[in-house]
This record gives structure tokens, sequence and C-alpha cells, in this order.
């Protein structure tokens, strides 16, 4: 039994020596790549194993880490998490976003009396007005409850940026991903949320990134 230590700093196994000879042949490893037998704290190159030495060999591997290497491939999970870390980070800046729009409107339904309207400035478009005067009518328990609504939605995409950045759970990472296409749910976000959704759903279902979601 062996550990890899990958490019990414990260220590994969105990694994047989078999797997490694596969992962040699998918060109996940080389000749450079460090290996430690499993309750060792010694690590030696790959090439010090005459035991892996023959699908060295076969695989015609260099012994550059630039020209393969751990995760070179395009279906690792080192990849894909590559390829998932900016869309979660934005979602979880997307969701910070949308509850701080979720505060200001608890606010303001605690302190404003039920249909008055703050002060706007004279330049405030008709229909802006009309919708601010909608809300403003709206009886004290719908006000609230679309705040609670917005409270659960925005902790959601949160929940759901972490888990995509992890790898995590890919319901809640998908779940996220559409939320935050709903205008509803978005508010003035919904022109950034439409492309941002878009982009977390593909990921999500593509068939070299799905596998790799533990749940």
């Amino acid at each position: 039994m062996y550990k890899v230590k990958g490019s990414d700093g990260g220590v994969y196994g105990p694994v047989l020596a078999v797997v490694i000879q596969q992962w040699i042949a998918e060109r996940r490893l080389n000749g450079d790549s460090l290996v430690s037998p499993d309750g060792a704290e010694d690590w030696r190159p790959l090439r010090d194993y005459p035991e892996v030495a023959a699908a060295l060999v076969s695989a015609a591997l260099p012994s550059s880490p630039a020209s393969g290497g751990w995760g070179a491939a395009n279906t690792g999970r080192v990849w894909a998490l590559a390829q998932v870390k900016t869309p979660g980070l934005l979602l979880v800046l997307f969701g910070a976003l949308m509850g701080l729009f979720t505060l200001i409107a608890m606010a303001t339904t605690a302190t404003q009396a039920p249909g008055t309207l703050p002060t706007l400035p004279p330049e405030t478009p008709e229909w802006l007005r009309n919708l601010m005067q909608m809300q403003a009518n709206m009886p004290p328990w719908v006000a609230w409850a679309q705040i609670v609504m917005g409270v659960v939605v925005d902790a959601l995409v949160i929940v759901g940026g972490v888990q995509m950045m992890r790898l995590g759970n890919r319901g809640l990472a998908m779940t996220a991903g559409i939320l935050v296409m709903v205008p509803c749910f978005t508010s003035c976000c919904c022109l950034l949320g439409l492309p941002l959704g878009i982009w977390v759903v593909r990921l999500c279902s593509a068939s070299n990134v799905r596998p790799h979601f533990r749940a």
C-alpha cells in the first residue's frame, strides 16, 4: 500500500500498487511524483520504486512534473475542484449580497409605518415609485413572510456555494444555482444571477465534474 503526494499538496491513499500503475497509465503520475509506503514518513520519487518501473516505461512518461503529473487529465478530482472554485465563490458572494438586501428590507419593515413611502429623490422613475408604494401597502404579515423566505434563500445560496467549492453536496450546489436564476428571489440582482446560475447548473451536470461530488 502506498500514499501519493499530489502537485496540489494533497495526500492520496493508501492505495495498492495496481492503482499506482493505473494512475501512471492515465498520466496523473510520473517519475517525479512523490510516493511513500503506507506507515512510513519518507517521500521518494516514483522512479525509485522498481515495482512500478515497467508502468513508467510503458507509459513513456517524462520525468518533468510539468508534462503530466497528478491531475493533468481533465477528468480528475483536482481538475474538477479547479473548475468549481470560481462559480462556488461567486455563489457565496451573491448570497451575501442578497442577504444584505434582506437585512435592509427587514429594517425598513420594522421601522416604517404601513402605507408610507421613504423619501425618494425627484428623479425616481414612476414605475419604481409605484412598485415601492405597492410594497408599502402590503399587509405586515406578507412583508415578513417575504423576508423569512429571503433569509432561507440567501442561506441556501451561500451553503450551496460552499458545497460547490468543496465538491460536497451536489444537490445543494444545484439548488443554489437554480435559486439565483429566479427573479423573485434575486430582485435587482437577477441579471447577474441568470448567467451565474446557468454556469453552476451546467458544471454540476458535466460528466467530468458530477462524479466527483461527494453526494
